[in-house]
């Protein structure tokens, strides 16, 4: 958190919209309950559940497609390139940043502070996800004002790496991100 409000404050931004993928989708929720006056609205993309009880399923359902023998168990169908996105993947801090935050969820910690963001929070979230929709579906609609829920069918976890949601999900975020 203290990188994003340093580019904030280095660029004198305001009001900015927040969007976080996977762990960043919580980060940028936690970001926005901490800094309200930022943050004019949160997108977050794969957000993983918002309490540890939804952990046994995501397991099963990796287990479950890797029985099937398939190789990504978090996306419908990648696109071929989709492999080349990421730039450089620090496993330590990694590690580090997830026990952080599995501690927060497991306390409970997480979810009492993502219900005090004041801002409009939309979420994307594929059909596909071992992240079960409900995972977020059931603590955040009618407590999180200003909630929506948008689900991509034939899409998992990365929806911009999806062969059947890619042009869905860069639609739907081109209109998010318009400034009303």
């Amino acid at each position: 958190m203290d990188e994003i409000l340093y580019l904030i404050k280095k660029y004198t931004l305001s009001q900015i919209i927040l969007v976080g993928h996977s762990f960043g989708a919580w980060l940028a929720l936690l970001f926005a309950e901490k800094y309200p006056l930022l943050v004019s609205r949160t997108l977050i993309i794969g957000c993983g559940p918002l309490k540890s009880t939804y952990l046994p399923e995501i397991i099963r359902t990796r287990n479950e497609r890797a029985k099937q023998g398939l190789s990504d168990t978090d996306n419908y169908q990648s696109l071929p390139e989709s492999s080349m996105d990421m730039l450089y993947f620090d496993e330590e801090q990694h590690k580090a940043l997830m026990a952080e935050i599995f501690s927060l969820r497991e306390s409970g910690e997480l979810l009492d502070r993502i219900l005090h963001v004041t801002c409009p929070v939309t979420a994307f979230h594929g059909k596909y996800d071992p992240h079960p929709i409900r995972g977020l579906r059931e603590p955040l609609e009618g407590k999180l004002p200003n909630f929506r829920l948008i689900i991509l069918e034939k899409c998992g976890h990365d929806p911009w790496k999806e062969k059947y949601a890619r042009e869905e999900f860069l639609k739907l975020i081109r209109n998010e991100l318009v400034i009303n």
